[in-house]
This record gives C-alpha cells, sequence and structure tokens, in this order.
C-alpha cells in the first residue's frame, strides 16, 4: 500500500510585504509499495494555500507542491495545511508560519509656509518623510504643481525606522501670494501624499531720506 512523508514538515515563510506573495516548496514522497492519492490539500487560514491539491504518487516517487503566503494583515500569521491521502494517518498537517509587512507614510511638518521672499531670491524649506512601518517605502516621484516651488530630489526609498529629508526651494517670479502642492507617489498605504507650499514674492522698496532738500539762502 501507498505510504507519505512530507518534507520539511513544516513552512517558515519570513517576512512577505502585505498585498504580495511567498512561495515556498513542500515534497511530497510515498515510500510505500503501492500508490499514494492526495484526494486535497486545505489550509485552516486563507493566507495559505497549496497548488496542486490532488495527484497521485506511484511507489518510491515524489511530488512537489507550491504553498503560497499572502499576507493582508501585518504581524505573525500561522495556519495549518492539511493532505487527505489514502494512506495510514491521514490527513497529513503541516504547520505554515510567515509574517505580514508593510510601509507607513508619514510627513512633517504637513505644510511649508515661506513668508515673505523678495522675487528672484531663492528660499529653502524642508519636510522629513519618515516610514514607521515594517517594509520598505519606496517614493516613486516627488512633483510640484507650481514651478516656483522646486523639489531636490525626485524618488527615494526609506527602510524601516528611516526617514529622509526632502528640500523644496521657493523662487518668486512675481508680487503677491504663491501657493502650490507637492504630490509624492509612494508604495504605503493612501498615496500619493501632498504636502501644501505658500509663500509671498516682495519687491524691494525705495525710500529717499529725507523727504525733501532745503538748500536755505544761497547767494
Amino acid at each position: 500500500s501507498g505510504a507519505i512523508a512530507v518534507a520539511p514538515a513544516s513552512l517558515a515563510f519570513g517576512n512577505a510585504v502585505v498585498g504580495s506573495s511567498a512561495d515556498l516548496d513542500l515534497t511530497v514522497t510515498n515510500p510505500g509499495t503501492g500508490s499514494l492519492t492526495v484526494t486535497g490539500i486545505t489550509s485552516d487560514d486563507p493566507q495559505f494555500w497549496a497548488s496542486p491539491v490532488s495527484f497521485s504518487v506511484p511507489a518510491g516517487g515524489n511530488r512537489a507542491v507550491t504553498v503560497t503566503f499572502a499576507p493582508s494583515a501585518t504581524g505573525a500569521q500561522t495556519g495549518n495545511l492539511s493532505i487527505a491521502h489514502n494512506a495510514v494517518g491521514s490527513p497529513k498537517v503541516v504547520p505554515v508560519a510567515g509574517a505580514g509587512t508593510a510601509p507607513v507614510f508619514a510627513v512633517a511638518p504637513g505644510v511649508l509656509a515661506y513668508g515673505d521672499v523678495a522675487i528672484g531670491s531663492p528660499a529653502v524649506l524642508s519636510f522629513t518623510v519618515s516610514n514607521p512601518g515594517t517594509a520598505s517605502l519606496d517614493v516613486a516621484s516627488v512633483t510640484s504643481n507650481n514651478g516656483q516651488f522646486v523639489p531636490d530630489i525626485s524618488s527615494f526609498s526609506v527602510g524601516p525606522g528611516g526617514s529622509q529629508i526632502v528640500n523644496i526651494t521657493f523662487t518668486p517670479s512675481a508680487e503677491g501670494l504663491r501657493s502650490g502642492t507637492v504630490t509624492l507617489v509612494h508604495t504605503a498605504p493612501g498615496s500619493p501624499s501632498t504636502v501644501p507650499v505658500n509663500g509671498t514674492g516682495t519687491s524691494p522698496g525705495f525710500a529717499l531720506t529725507p523727504g525733501g532738500l532745503n538748500f536755505g539762502s544761497v547767494v
């Protein structure tokens, strides 16, 4: 009759980013003298599944099964795969485990206000993008909808617990209040994120002191 052996006895996926997936292989071996028939492989946690779920293994043969972990939440995730078969000891249970990770986007300050800046004179303010999450944060683009506000970087990555300073240069081209939005497209939930920016262009004043000249009597 058929028999069943499974290797490894358990699967540990390690970290996987929420929304992505990771695969590991499980080998089902038949050390018996008859055919082994696997009639189904089920999981008690939908974040783990196997393929194929039914097959036959001849005596002395083996079959690779791909197990996928696709975390839907952060933190430790565990489950069990149950392999139903026609040999003694059905079902065979294989513990599975992994951890869901995700980046988090945080920015401070949330607004850049430059105040008064002379026309044609650049002024620089910055904000800091931090990642208090558990996976790498990738910022694909940093753009401004107003050419008077220019970022010094167009893309970057921030590891878990890390941060990146982004400098924005404001060079007013005319008098009056100027405003815009810096947009960051990234891999964390909530993308894209925006930072409002504003400043006032001013012209240099001209004053004559004193206001008049009195020469008095001149011969």
